[in-house]
């Protein structure tokens, strides 16, 4: 029986062989990658272009206002840190070197944003465009190198030699510089830095390339979230006064504020228009857009952002329990608070002591604070602080919150939690803008 199977097998084989003679071949392993892109088959149409212009919008959630920014507030030494650890120290006391996590990667993904602004400008004019479509091509061109710009021009900052101060500023080192190109190996991926006027130079060249090709376009498509001729001219003046071109940056200025059709808003908008209410304002040039992505819960947050999980609120929940709606452990710097204008105490020894006597330190603390609260009433009564300072920050034991998708009710703010260091001396008043004071999860706001 089995020689008789056996048999049985070697004559399929040899018909099969006979059938497929070239099965010896190996064209059968010459499988496309589904899951890449063909250039010969992308782009290929207008259409295709949208879709890349889509990405380079999209990929505005990532460098500097991605989740590696967080580190950046505690240069300017705008926050504090109250962290023994995660590289918060470094920026905190700005001993910075590039093997800190925050840095390299603001590094890499501006610069990777930069590639693919090159790279689709250079398949766009390779791109035999219908007469039809000659001017969604050239304003597709000029919003590329715009967000270019806009990525030179936060690298420059955060990375040029110095501020540009005198004309011999310009002279200073810069970054590298990458133009319509794009590295084909090791060795061109590999640059010096170019000066920083050489940097400000492109920078300003494509933006007075893009203006005018915008000029009384308005929004693309009607998108919110693309650039218009006044995003351009905002980014193109700033660049002019940051290169000490006082002449040419006033014209533009004044042709933003006359003609662009935006106005300041009031105090009430504008004191909530920094946690995704009030989108858009008769007072916003133009916005990096975030949309919240329920689908999404890690640390690259899709359509969605992150910063709020850094500078999340400290409070009181219903049950009186200290608790915080993110990693905290940032908080306005303390001296920032005097600087508008609120007097609370030598080294804010008023906001040493906490709300209820029975966690007071001696009654002499809790007095203090009870002149603390007055005060702090006060002055927002006869609004003799600058007001700037409330929608910076929320202050301890004076404000609170309304978390909606929660039952507590209205939560009093605390000081803001840090796990590395005492708060007790602390003014440590939590962060408001970009907080998010609404929604209790911030895995994705």
């Amino acid at each position: 029986m089995k020689l008789k199977l056996k048999k049985y097998i070697i004559a399929l084989l040899t018909a099969v062989a006979l059938i497929f003679p070239s099965s010896c071949s190996d064209d059968f392993l010459d499988v496309k990658n589904p899951s890449k892109l063909d250039p010969s088959e992308f782009p290929v149409d207008l259409h295709s272009f949208e879709l890349m212009m889509n990405s380079l919008y999209g990929q505005l959630r990532d460098g500097f206002y991605g989740e590696y920014f967080r580190s950046m507030p505690l240069i300017d030494h705008g926050n504090d840190n109250g962290y023994d650890g995660a590289e918060f120290n470094e920026f905190a006391l700005i001993n910075l070197n590039p093997n800190l996590v925050a840095l390299r990667e603001s590094w890499s993904d501006l610069y990777s944003h930069i590639a693919k602004c090159n790279d689709f400008i250079i398949k766009l004019r390779e791109y035999e465009e219908l007469d039809s479509e000659k001017t969604s091509v050239a304003q597709m061109e000029a919003e590329a190198k715009f967000l270019r710009a806009l990525n030179y021009f936060q690298l420059v900052n955060m990375f040029g030699e110095s501020p540009i101060l005198t004309e011999a500023d310009k002279g200073k080192m810069g970054i590298p510089l990458w133009v319509d190109e794009l590295p084909q190996d090791i060795v061109s991926s590999s640059r010096g830095r170019a000066t920083q006027g050489e940097i400000y130079n492109q920078i300003i060249a494509d933006l007075e390339a893009a203006a005018p090709v915008l000029k009384g376009v308005g929004k693309i498509n009607k998108e919110n979230p693309r650039i218009d001729e006044w995003a351009v001219k905002s980014l193109l003046a700033k660049s002019y006064m940051y290169t000490l071109q006082w002449g040419k940056a006033v014209p533009v200025l004044k042709d933003i504020i006359d003609n662009s059709g935006k106005e300041l808003v009031s105090y009430d908008i504008f004191r909530n228009m920094f946690s995704g209410r009030n989108e858009y304002s008769k007072e916003s040039i133009w916005e990096v857009d975030f949309v919240y992505d329920p689908q999404t819960n890690d640390r690259r947050e899709g359509t969605g952002a992150i910063y709020q999980r850094f500078v999340s609120l400290t409070v009181l929940d219903g049950t009186g329990k200290e608790v915080v709606n993110g990693y905290s452990n940032y908080y306005v710097h303390d001296q920032n608070i005097p600087r508008y204008g609120f007097d609370d105490g030598v080294d804010g020894k008023y906001t040493a002591a906490k709300p209820k006597t029975a966690h007071a330190d001696s009654t002499a603390r809790y007095e203090a604070f009870l002149k603390y609260k007055e005060y702090s009433l006060k002055v927002r009564g006869d609004k003799s602080v600058d007001p700037r300072l409330y929608v910076t920050a929320y202050q301890p034991y004076v404000d609170s919150v309304n978390f909606l998708d929660q039952s507590w009710g209205w939560c009093p703010i605390v000081k803001g939690r840090m796990e590395g260091y005492p708060n007790r001396d602390m003014r440590a008043w939590n962060n408001r803008k970009y907080a998010a004071d609404d929604d209790w999860y911030v895995g994705n706001c």
